[in-house]
């Protein structure tokens, strides 16, 4: 079977011919109609009885789109295959389905790629083809393959478009891209909303007149260092103060040209700090369940061991093991009294439900109680409780039993924590402390709990005041709950205005302090 090629001398015979037709071509609007003017282009210069069309699909394979012919006909695609691989209108005698004598198999040849090929079954002889009508079919199909890759990459660029801006749109912060002469050319959604501004009343215009001022100002200050470094934007917006994050960040065409725009984005950290909040409740909620079920499930499981082996006839017949496994029980029993009292009092405190009792105290009274009830548990331990209490202090208006509890808790502590024989002084002063934001100063009682014992890491300190943080690498850490110092923090500075505090070096002791201001 013989293969004829289109390429030939006249190629562009006749080019003044048909050049008005081609504007229709360039004019088409869509795919479909550019299809519409090659077939009426084609049918200029040759006439076809059947034909089809096929385009190449985003995966690469060529695709039927359009199909006049009688039902099994069709051509063998090693045909087909050679032409596109030659990218020239190829005719070939006709030996399968229908009347004609030959087939026409003519690619559409674009600036990239072939995009498309026609099948045309042809009532006239292979050798009546003039190379002039060869020359006219590759044109109209090489103008027509331009067209359609114009089209399809223009839908790829709207489509890719419509897809930036769904991006950019469902972006939870705002988006605003500046040009680099400061024009706003978008913005989504969520930045009109942080703002309060609407995009159509800003899109196009320098962003410094129509932003409101602080944003303005802000964003200028970025530009002018660089916008490395996330700044704090406070606006009202809509009467209601809100504070937000913004970064600009430089757009470039390539890596050595000049920026050509900036991406402003902008956060809304009032949003992101209580997520951190809900975050922190959330892990002290699974820190509260884990350590309370723990501390729950010991003394539980002990006096109802012990209970147990007492209720069971013949098991402790001597008085001195009975009176041992009732005091155990007893203990026991306090230490679920201890925790219970600990959350109770956290959580009242938290939801601001604690109630204080307010009346005028001589401060160094409420201390030489709290010394004299922590003797016992001293002595136990060889201690010595030194008091270097200042005389002629002023009373203080404050919540005695809650300062007492303020009080024992750290003796507790020092009495724990400190090796046997060890020292506690306990001092009371009157100190001048400074008004926070002013340079004035008001009075305040300082007491001061100091002990020699293992004292406290620099990396620990902060944790004595945390919730449910105990220190691991001290003794005894598992006897307490947690929550002694956290409740004591809230009784001294939600409860009383006061401040507390601590000085520790590791294995030379630790000295805990608060102070009551003098109403």
């Amino acid at each position: 079977m013989d293969i004829i090629s289109t390429r030939g001398d006249d190629y562009f015979g006749g080019f003044e011919k048909i050049q008005q037709d081609f504007s229709k071509i360039r004019k088409s609007p869509n795919i479909d109609e550019t299809l519409d003017q090659f077939e009426e282009l084609i049918d200029s210069v040759i006439e076809s009885q059947y034909a089809q069309l096929f385009l190449r699909g985003t995966t690469g394979e060529m695709r039927l789109l359009r199909d006049i012919t009688l039902e099994g006909m069709g051509v063998e695609w090693v045909y087909v295959k050679w032409a596109i691989d030659n990218q020239e209108a190829t005719v070939i005698p006709n030996d399968g389905e229908g009347d004609s004598t030959a087939i026409m198999i003519l690619p559409l040849v674009g600036n990239v790629h072939v995009v498309g090929v026609a099948v045309l079954w042809l009532d006239q002889d292979s050798s009546e083809f003039t190379q002039g009508q060869f020359g006219w079919l590759n044109l109209i199909a090489n103008e027509t393959a331009s067209r359609i890759e114009a089209h399809f990459f223009r839908d790829k660029l709207e489509e890719s478009q419509e897809r930036m801006v769904d991006l950019v749109e469902s972006v939870p912060h705002g988006i605003m891209a500046i040009t680099a002469d400061k024009k706003i050319w978008l913005l989504n959604a969520t930045m009109e909303v942080m703002l309060g501004v609407r995009r159509d009343d800003l899109v196009g215009h320098e962003f410094g007149p129509v932003l409101p001022t602080p944003a303005a100002m802000t964003i200028n200050h970025l530009l002018s260092t660089g916008g490395a470094k996330e700044e704090e934007l406070f606006i009202d917006v809509v009467g209601q103060e809100s504070v937000f994050g913004l970064t600009v960040t430089p757009m470039h065409l390539d890596s050595d040209a000049q920026a050509t725009g900036y991406v402003v984005i902008c956060r809304d950290l009032g949003l992101s700090r209580e997520v951190s909040k809900l975050r922190e409740v959330d892990a002290l909620k699974n820190d509260f369940l884990s350590l309370v079920s723990h501390e729950l499930r010991t003394p539980l499981t002990s006096i109802l061991a012990y209970t147990e082996t007492l209720m069971m006839e013949g098991m402790v017949e001597d008085p001195d093991d009975r009176m041992e496994y009732l005091g155990i029980i007893y203990k026991e029993g306090e230490r679920l009294t201890r925790l219970i009292n600990d959350v109770l009092d956290l959580a009242k405190m938290e939801a601001g439900k604690m109630d204080y009792i307010y009346s005028d105290n001589h401060i160094n009274d409420i201390i030489i109680s709290a010394v004299n009830n922590s003797t016992a548990s001293a002595n136990r331990k060889g201690h010595t409780i030194n008091t270097q209490l200042t005389e002629d202090m002023p009373d203080v208006r404050c919540d005695s039993d809650r300062i007492m509890q303020v009080m024992m808790n750290l003796l507790s502590n020092a009495i724990k924590y400190t090796p046997e024989g060890g020292m506690i002084t306990v001092s009371s002063m009157l100190v001048n402390l400074p008004h926070s934001g002013s340079n004035t100063e008001f009075p305040a009682v300082r007491i001061e709990v100091e002990d020699n014992g293992v004292g406290i890491s620099q990396e620990n300190v902060n944790k004595v005041f945390s919730r449910f943080e105990q220190i691991e690498s001290m003794d005894h850490h598992s006897d307490g709950t947690g929550l002694g110092m956290p409740i004591c923090q809230m009784i001294v500075e939600q409860g009383h205005s006061g401040t507390i505090g601590l000085e520790s070096t590791l294995g030379e002791g630790s000295k805990f302090y608060f102070t009551i201001p003098i109403l």
